[in-house]
């Protein structure tokens, strides 16, 4: 939650200068979370494996996984900081349509904040990955203390840098993302100093460079084999989110701006069960790894019901407090009608959506059935989703809460597909 939290304060914090800034720099921040989830679905497939070997005790596997992981994610980070910073206007203009002057000030703006928070990419990269790898060995408490001083730290640079405060120029939305460079940089060297020092005693990050390398081709394969289709789910789920916005961008400026809103909303709110999700899919492996599978069924039930009970208080609350949260935004009055609806409506779908991350990124990943999840996240998003709101977008010209109400028409079918998946009992695999 604290890490959707930078991102939601960085919004917060532009929302003040203006919507034009918020849809800009939204745009970007899209982007930037694009490439957060490919990491993501890199990293969670090896994690199963992690998770497994750790429940197995295999320490030296757990070190050879980490030295790949750790590779594979400056790599991929690479490519993805080349593309940003040489194609940042071509990818803006994707998700915008509005009048001249409108299109070439976001498309401006939201190219330089994305130049700029490209330089932070590779850090965040490996940093994110250290980090789920950090929750498969229980040393979940290390990023949670380096995601708080992220966050502390962010939020005073944004204030100085935003605002130009103690003798800094005003630097607008170019200064968030001076800021969240900053705070990645410092929060990568506190969470390798915890890790380090951490006195765990299967702790695979206290590795020499040697016992980071030579993983077998074999093992490689195998990682692949389970951690693609993960990869290819994040990927399209996250393209899928993506080229909703641009859906929405033929709407205007002002959608753009609602939707960045309401996603940041959703995405803090849901970080909740992503972060609640990884603690499942631990337990789940873990004992999966040891060869207790009637205790990683005993663990995936006890969640279940922590899931139902937090996905209908979020549902309450969200509702509920929709005013004061809108209140942080400086909107036209046709925009705040436009966000209080949309509020309404993704709340009350995304109950459903909650709860497919307990199922998915918990459950089945835990149990290394992640072929089955690729494959219900690409039918129900590219095949349900997307075409109704492209239908109702380009047809029937929705306005943005309808669209948003089509495209989380998905979640309904996938948990309904989820509860089926689960009581089959095949998400149970041992993949080490």
């Amino acid at each position: 939650m604290l890490s959707m939290g930078l991102n939601l304060l960085d919004t917060v914090m532009i929302g003040s200068l203006g919507e034009l800034e918020v849809a800009a720099v939204s745009i970007a921040n899209r982007l930037v979370n694009f490439f957060l989830i490919v990491i993501f679905g890199l990293t969670s497939g090896f994690a199963v494996f992690m998770s497994q070997y750790y429940g197995a005790g295999d320490m030296k596997n757990m070190k050879k996984l980490l030295g790949f992981d750790i590779l594979a994610a400056f790599v991929i980070s690479a490519v993805f900081s080349a593309i940003y910073y040489f194609f940042a206007e071509n990818l803006i203009i994707l998700f915008i349509r509005d009048t001249p002057q409108v299109t070439e000030f976001v498309v401006q703006t939201g190219a330089r904040y994305l130049r700029i928070i490209v330089l932070s990419l590779i850090v965040n990269g490996v940093c994110y990955s250290i980090e789920l790898m950090c929750r498969s060995v229980r040393l979940a408490t290390v990023p949670m203390i380096s995601a708080v001083f992220a966050v502390g730290s962010n939020a005073f640079l944004n204030y100085i840098f935003i605002f130009g405060k103690l003798g800094i120029p005003a630097m607008g939305s170019a200064g968030a993302a001076y800021a969240t460079v900053i705070a990645r940089v410092l929060q990568l060297v506190l969470t390798v100093m915890l890790v380090r020092l951490s006195k765990k005693n299967q702790n695979p990050f206290k590795a020499s460079l040697k016992e980071l390398c030579g993983i077998k081709s074999g093992t490689v394969k195998a990682l692949f084999k389970t951690s693609a289709p993960v990869l290819i789910n994040e990927s399209m789920w996250s393209l899928a989110q993506t080229y909703f916005v641009a859906i929405v961008g033929e709407l205007g400026a002002s959608s753009v701006t609602v939707i960045q809103i309401v996603t940041n909303i959703n995405n803090f709110m849901g970080a909740l069960f992503i972060g609640i999700g990884s603690a499942c899919s631990v337990f789940v492996a873990n004992e999966i790894g040891a060869g207790r599978f009637n205790y990683a069924k005993s663990y995936s039930k006890l969640f279940l019901k922590l899931f139902y009970v937090l996905a209908g208080i979020v549902l309450i609350l969200t509702i509920a407090l929709r005013r004061q949260v809108m209140g942080w935004f400086a909107l036209e009055a046709d925009t705040y009608h436009m966000l209080d609806l949309c509020i309404v409506v993704s709340a009350a779908a995304m109950f459903f959506g909650n709860m497919n991350y307990g199922y998915i990124i918990g459950i089945f990943r835990g149990g290394g059935d992640t072929k089955f999840c690729m494959l219900l996240e690409i039918v129900t998003l590219w095949l349900v989703g997307i075409p109704l709101t492209l239908v109702g977008v380009y047809v029937f010209a929705v306005p943005v809460y309808i669209a948003a109400l089509f495209m989380h028409s998905e979640n309904m079918l996938k948990f309904i597909a989820c509860i089926f998946r689960y009581r089959s009992g095949k998400w149970l695999n041992k993949v080490i």
